[in-house]
């Protein structure tokens, strides 16, 4: 409201604006509790996110799978595809012999594809399914009808013949075709003692030799002959096959479980003993050091650190801790000073890494995966990979875990707060109605003493 302050002289509004002003103080305070709050809960769930990618990886390590990575180089790339998902080291010779085909027929070329070829109407039956045909098919309708009938046959024209191929390559997928009305005839699929007229592709078994071991498949996709082997069949030929664990993929995991451990802890620490800033200078200032000495975030902190360095018991003790592996906490030095080891960091020699994974890879594996399908251990009987995984899983439990459970009151404090701010708003939004209302009504008080006054200085004029 817009109290215009002629009579008075009074800036009404400017007055009011001020009072509210003032009134509006305690929800500034709430928001401000508000915006550190948010700050805190956005720290929490920024450490929420690096647990869970850690976590991810945890479980990755902690996985056998994870170990059974292997590399094949081949001495001719384009004859064979050849992929393992778990086994041994190996070589083979392979020669393949024979690529699998699809059958492949087709009718006579017609003039066109789609009039209509007068056929006479009847069934005919591909691969024993039944397809209607009338003297208003074409080639076109034709086509769509046998490939609407799912007779495991994919039909096309080309340059107005039909073709009909196979689905299934091999000897054993012929196209078996039968029919009444000479319709098959008519179209030069069939000659008239019924025996195939055109065909383009004979089905045919693929033939490929292992070292000496000969083999043949309907399919150019071999699953069932080596163990944990898919081979696939790309052209004839000879190639060496060469299967090697691939350390680099296996050193690359590690290295990428390590180096998301480090970026954790780092932020924890780097939000554990950032301080408070005073005076107070400018706004960020107030959102620094919200997490300083945080208890639950330093106790993380601390755990992952023992889960991490501890040795995992019942190994070798040369074999038994991340340092054996060339993973170890830094040494102190004048360039970092103390920081990285107080963080808790950790530091990755690759050369010592790849050496113990080429080495002693059933050590290392253990080392990530020791009892990786056992419940109710200590948690230095588990390999490190388990055991992260284990720790992390119950704190980042999305209904359970410490820290979502954190993040979650800081959301319910910020709720609970924006309800304190919405009934300050009410409030003040009636105290400032009632004060235009009281500067309303003094401003016509003012005019109709004003009147007055002018009525009796009227009066006593005209005495």
């Amino acid at each position: 409201m817009n109290i215009s302050g002629l009579n008075s002289n009074i800036n009404a509004n400017e007055i009011i604006k001020q009072l509210m002003a003032i009134e509006r103080q305690p929800i500034n305070n709430i928001e401000a509790k508000q915006n550190k709050l948010s700050k805190k809960k956005e720290i929490y769930n920024d450490v929420l996110g690096r647990l869970n990618n850690l976590k991810n990886l945890a479980s990755q390590i902690s996985s056998e799978s994870t170990f059974n990575v292997f590399s094949v180089s081949y001495s001719e790339q384009s004859v064979i595809e050849w992929k393992t998902t778990s086994g041994f080291e190996a070589n083979y010779n392979v020669t393949v012999n024979n690529i699998a085909t699809a059958h492949a027929i087709g009718s006579d070329k017609k003039g066109s594809a789609t009039e209509a070829l007068g056929l006479n109407t009847g069934i005919i039956k591909i691969n024993n399914v039944d397809i209607a045909i009338d003297n208003q098919d074409s080639l076109n309708s034709i086509r769509d009808k046998i490939n609407e009938a799912g007779a495991g046959v994919k039909a096309t024209i080309v340059d107005n013949i039909l073709r009909l191929q196979s689905i299934n390559t091999g000897a054993s997928n012929q196209i078996a075709l039968t029919e009444n009305n000479n319709i098959l005839v008519d179209l030069g699929i069939l000659k008239s003692d019924l025996s195939i007229k055109n065909q383009f592709v004979a089905g045919a078994d693929a033939s490929v030799t292992i070292d000496g071991q000969n083999i043949t498949s309907s399919s150019n996709t071999i699953s069932d002959t080596v163990e944990n082997v898919t081979i696939k069949l790309l052209k004839t030929g000879t190639s060496n096959v060469s299967v090697r664990r691939d350390i680099s993929a296996i050193a690359g995991k590690i290295t990428a479980f390590v180096n998301q451990y480090n970026s954790a802890i780092d932020f924890i620490y780097s939000k554990t003993t950032e301080k408070r800033i005073y005076p107070i200078e400018k706004e960020s200032d107030n959102l620094a050091g919200l997490v300083y000495a945080d208890v639950t975030l330093n106790n993380v902190k601390s755990n992952l650190n023992n889960l991490f360095v501890g040795a995992v018991s019942g190994l070798s003790e040369s074999f038994d801790d991340l340092e054996s592996i060339g993973i170890s906490k830094p040494s102190f030095s004048k360039s970092d000073g103390n920081s990285a080891m107080l963080i808790g960091k950790l530091n990755i020699d690759a050369a010592k890494l790849n050496e113990a994974l080429e080495n002693n890879f059933e050590e290392v594996k253990s080392l990530f995966t020791k009892n990786s399908a056992v419940e109710g251990l200590e948690t230095n009987q588990y390999g490190i990979g388990v055991r992260v995984n284990k720790y992390l899983y119950g704190i980042t439990n999305s209904t359970t875990g410490v820290l979502t459970s954190r993040s979650s009151s800081f959301q319910q404090e910020i709720n609970m707060l924006e309800s304190q701010i919405e009934s300050i708003k009410r409030r003040l939004e009636i105290r400032e109605k009632s004060l235009s209302k009281k500067f309303t009504l003094m401003e016509a008080a003012i005019a109709n003493a004003d009147s007055q006054m002018a009525w009796l200085e009227l009066q006593i004029g005209s005495m």
